[in-house]
């Protein structure tokens, strides 16, 4: 492929394994406002997709295929990464990994709606796509958490998509990466207190339908200290999470047959 093409076709690299070509527009916004990558030939974008699917390295998906999703090569995205991570490109890619983190800002959002909606096959949707989107979402939350910017969007959604497979390990292993930034954002004030203590409440859940009581009682014992140690002790997020805490922590006592505790 040619130099530009080439150069492109980089932005393609924290994707792993599928590309939504309907969002190429929305995602090409967000490149734009970088000043790094404001010289590459974003015109040229279906022409370049059409090379690289010419070389087999890329082909719509099987099953969403008319919904404007591709399917990458394992081999591609790989070798993007690697050429990506040249230290020659290190401006190109911090700022390809922060257009990318943007575009999925609002695609989480979107997601966690869906599978969350009073309509069955809004769930679907959802359930479907955010199983396609799993790495893609992951890879987001992992920039948001390594940048120290607002990670729920991408958070709420993989939680919700693993909640309702019943997948319970997978579900503390997310939390735990999420809660083992919680010093480093904390550092900077307390505009994640809220954030971090709906992390630790689902962890608690987690480990209480695992019937990992003490380890639910320790989850649910740190949500109440960050949000004990919110500004607003009036605001209606901290005070309708502390009253879920709490009847979490109940039910941990009840289910261990502590009923004066429980109460």
């Amino acid at each position: 492929m040619s130099d530009e093409a080439q150069a492109l076709l980089l932005c393609l690299a924290p994707f792993t394994g599928v590309f939504n070509r309907g969002w190429l527009e929305q995602y090409t916004t967000h490149l734009k406002v970088q000043p790094a990558l404001a010289g590459l030939p974003y015109e040229r974008w279906l022409e370049v997709l059409q090379e690289a699917a010419n070389w087999g390295l890329l082909q719509p998906h099987e099953q969403l295929g008319q919904a404007g999703y591709l399917r990458l090569q394992p081999i591609f995205p790989y070798f993007l990464k690697s050429r990506l991570n040249d230290e020659s490109r290190a401006a190109s890619k911090n700022a390809i990994e922060e257009a990318y983190r943007e575009h999925y800002d609002d695609i989480g959002d979107k997601l966690s709606q869906y599978i969350q909606s009073n309509e069955a096959q809004e769930r679907q949707i959802g359930q479907l796509l955010i199983e396609v989107e799993y790495e893609n979402l992951m890879t987001a939350l992992q920039l948001a958490l390594t940048s120290t910017t607002l990670f729920s969007q991408f958070y709420n959604a993989l939680d919700l998509f693993t909640r309702s497979r019943r997948d319970y390990l997978q579900q503390l292993h997310l939390a735990r990466q999420v809660v083992g930034f919680r010093s480093r954002y904390l550092s900077q004030g307390n505009s994640f207190v809220v954030d971090f203590a709906v992390v630790w409440l689902r962890l608690g859940n987690s480990h209480l339908l695992l019937k990992q009581y003490k380890d639910a009682e320790n989850a649910y014992q740190n949500a109440l200290e960050l949000l004990n140690s919110a500004g607003d002790q009036s605001d209606l997020n901290v005070v309708s999470n502390r009253a879920s805490t709490l009847h979490q922590l109940g039910g941990v006592a009840e289910e261990q047959r502590q009923w004066v505790a429980a109460e």
